[in-house]
Protein backbone atom coordinates (compact mmCIF):
# COMPACT_ATOMS: atom_id res chain seq x y z
CA UNK A 1 0.00 0.00 0.00
CA UNK A 2 2.94 2.46 0.86
CA UNK A 3 4.29 1.63 -2.56
CA UNK A 4 1.20 2.53 -4.43
CA UNK A 5 1.27 5.89 -2.38
CA UNK A 6 5.14 6.83 -3.41
CA UNK A 7 4.28 5.78 -6.96
CA UNK A 8 1.33 8.42 -6.99
CA UNK A 9 3.23 11.14 -5.14
CA UNK A 10 6.09 10.22 -8.04
CA UNK A 11 3.62 10.33 -10.95
CA UNK A 12 1.49 13.32 -9.21
CA UNK A 13 5.30 15.38 -9.41
CA UNK A 14 6.15 14.31 -12.74
CA UNK A 15 2.82 15.57 -14.17
CA UNK A 16 3.45 18.87 -12.35
CA UNK A 17 6.99 19.15 -13.92
CA UNK A 18 5.36 18.41 -17.65
CA UNK A 19 2.84 21.08 -16.80
CA UNK A 20 5.16 23.41 -16.00
CA UNK A 21 7.06 22.71 -18.78
CA UNK A 22 4.43 22.91 -21.01
CA UNK A 23 2.97 26.65 -18.93
CA UNK A 24 6.74 27.86 -20.34
CA UNK A 25 7.05 26.71 -23.81
CA UNK A 26 3.55 27.79 -24.45
CA UNK A 27 4.80 31.12 -23.15
CA UNK A 28 8.14 31.40 -25.08
CA UNK A 29 6.40 30.38 -28.29
CA UNK A 30 3.64 32.98 -27.70
CA UNK A 31 6.16 36.24 -26.65
CA UNK A 32 8.55 34.97 -29.23
CA UNK A 33 5.35 35.18 -31.94
CA UNK A 34 4.58 37.97 -30.86
CA UNK A 35 7.06 40.37 -31.03
CA UNK A 36 9.39 39.37 -32.89
CA UNK A 37 7.03 37.20 -36.09
CA UNK A 38 4.26 39.92 -35.17
CA UNK A 39 1.83 36.30 -35.12
CA UNK A 40 0.95 35.50 -31.29
CA UNK A 41 0.15 32.05 -30.43
CA UNK A 42 -3.31 31.25 -31.34
CA UNK A 43 -5.21 31.06 -27.97
CA UNK A 44 -2.03 31.37 -25.97
CA UNK A 45 -3.58 33.36 -23.41
CA UNK A 46 -6.39 31.09 -22.76
CA UNK A 47 -4.15 27.92 -22.99
CA UNK A 48 -1.45 30.00 -20.20
CA UNK A 49 -4.42 29.73 -17.92
CA UNK A 50 -5.52 27.20 -18.39
CA UNK A 51 -1.83 25.50 -17.82
CA UNK A 52 -1.74 27.61 -14.63
CA UNK A 53 -4.96 26.35 -13.12
CA UNK A 54 -3.95 22.63 -13.70
CA UNK A 55 -0.39 23.58 -11.92
CA UNK A 56 -1.93 24.95 -9.03
CA UNK A 57 -3.92 21.67 -8.66
CA UNK A 58 -1.88 19.31 -9.24
CA UNK A 59 0.84 20.55 -6.92
CA UNK A 60 -2.73 21.26 -4.02
CA UNK A 61 -2.55 17.48 -3.06
CA UNK A 62 1.46 17.54 -3.06
CA UNK A 63 1.54 20.38 -0.53
CA UNK A 64 -1.15 19.09 1.82
CA UNK A 65 0.32 15.27 1.59
CA UNK A 66 3.97 16.83 2.84
CA UNK A 67 2.11 19.35 5.37
CA UNK A 68 4.15 21.80 3.62
CA UNK A 69 2.05 25.13 4.55
CA UNK A 70 3.36 28.33 5.09
CA UNK A 71 4.01 28.36 9.42
CA UNK A 72 5.04 31.46 11.35
CA UNK A 73 5.86 30.07 14.97
CA UNK A 74 6.59 33.67 16.51
CA UNK A 75 4.88 32.56 19.60
CA UNK A 76 5.16 28.75 19.78
CA UNK A 77 7.83 28.85 22.30
CA UNK A 78 5.44 30.92 24.04
CA UNK A 79 2.88 28.43 24.28
CA UNK A 80 2.88 25.19 26.23
CA UNK A 81 2.76 21.77 25.00
CA UNK A 82 -0.69 21.18 25.31
CA UNK A 83 -1.64 24.40 23.83
CA UNK A 84 0.15 23.99 20.49
CA UNK A 85 -1.53 19.95 20.11
CA UNK A 86 -4.89 21.85 20.51
CA UNK A 87 -3.82 24.11 18.21
CA UNK A 88 -2.46 21.36 15.63
CA UNK A 89 -5.91 19.64 16.08
CA UNK A 90 -8.12 23.06 15.22
CA UNK A 91 -5.83 23.73 12.31
CA UNK A 92 -5.81 20.30 10.63
CA UNK A 93 -9.99 20.11 11.05
CA UNK A 94 -9.71 23.70 9.62
CA UNK A 95 -7.50 22.80 6.65
CA UNK A 96 -9.56 20.04 6.27
CA UNK A 97 -13.07 21.40 6.28
CA UNK A 98 -11.99 24.25 3.68
CA UNK A 99 -10.65 21.68 1.36
CA UNK A 100 -13.75 19.75 1.67
CA UNK A 101 -16.19 22.40 0.96
CA UNK A 102 -13.84 24.09 -2.00
CA UNK A 103 -14.04 20.15 -3.59
CA UNK A 104 -17.77 20.30 -2.90
CA UNK A 105 -18.39 24.21 -4.96
CA UNK A 106 -16.20 23.13 -7.86
CA UNK A 107 -17.92 19.88 -8.29
CA UNK A 108 -21.37 22.58 -8.48
CA UNK A 109 -19.13 24.42 -10.79
CA UNK A 110 -18.27 21.80 -12.65
CA UNK A 111 -21.53 20.37 -12.74
CA UNK A 112 -23.04 24.12 -14.20
CA UNK A 113 -20.34 24.51 -16.98
CA UNK A 114 -21.20 20.67 -18.08
CA UNK A 115 -24.61 21.82 -18.22
CA UNK A 116 -24.50 25.49 -20.11
CA UNK A 117 -22.00 23.68 -22.75
CA UNK A 118 -19.27 27.21 -21.45
CA UNK A 119 -15.89 26.70 -23.09
CA UNK A 120 -13.27 28.34 -24.09
CA UNK A 121 -13.90 30.72 -26.74
CA UNK A 122 -10.15 30.69 -28.54
CA UNK A 123 -9.42 26.78 -28.36
CA UNK A 124 -12.76 25.49 -27.90
CA UNK A 125 -11.83 23.74 -24.84
CA UNK A 126 -14.74 22.96 -22.46
CA UNK A 127 -14.39 24.80 -19.06
CA UNK A 128 -15.96 22.01 -17.31
CA UNK A 129 -12.93 19.90 -18.18
CA UNK A 130 -10.92 22.15 -15.92
CA UNK A 131 -13.28 22.23 -13.24
CA UNK A 132 -13.53 18.71 -13.05
CA UNK A 133 -9.84 18.04 -13.20
CA UNK A 134 -9.96 21.15 -10.50
CA UNK A 135 -12.42 19.24 -8.04
CA UNK A 136 -10.91 16.05 -8.84
CA UNK A 137 -7.46 17.10 -7.42
CA UNK A 138 -9.24 19.35 -4.48
CA UNK A 139 -10.68 16.07 -3.57
CA UNK A 140 -7.65 14.15 -3.35
CA UNK A 141 -6.00 16.91 -1.33
CA UNK A 142 -9.24 17.05 1.18
CA UNK A 143 -8.30 13.34 1.49
CA UNK A 144 -4.84 14.09 1.98
CA UNK A 145 -5.92 16.25 4.71
CA UNK A 146 -8.41 13.85 6.50
CA UNK A 147 -5.76 11.89 6.71
CA UNK A 148 -3.12 13.94 8.62
CA UNK A 149 -6.71 14.93 10.92
CA UNK A 150 -6.91 11.74 11.89
CA UNK A 151 -3.17 11.04 12.78
CA UNK A 152 -2.74 14.72 14.53
CA UNK A 153 -5.69 13.66 16.49
CA UNK A 154 -4.34 10.09 16.93
CA UNK A 155 -0.75 11.03 17.90
CA UNK A 156 -1.99 13.96 20.31
CA UNK A 157 -4.43 11.68 22.23
CA UNK A 158 -1.84 8.80 22.78
CA UNK A 159 0.69 11.77 24.22
CA UNK A 160 -2.37 12.97 26.87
Amino acid sequence: MNRKKELAHVWLERLAGAVLIALMSVTLFDVLGRYFLNNPLHGGHVIVQILVAALIFLGLPLLVRDNEFIKVELIDRQMSARTRRNRDRLVAVAIFLFLASLAAQLVWQSIYFAENGEYFESVRIPVSWVAVFASVMTTVAAGFSLRRCVSVWRTTVERE
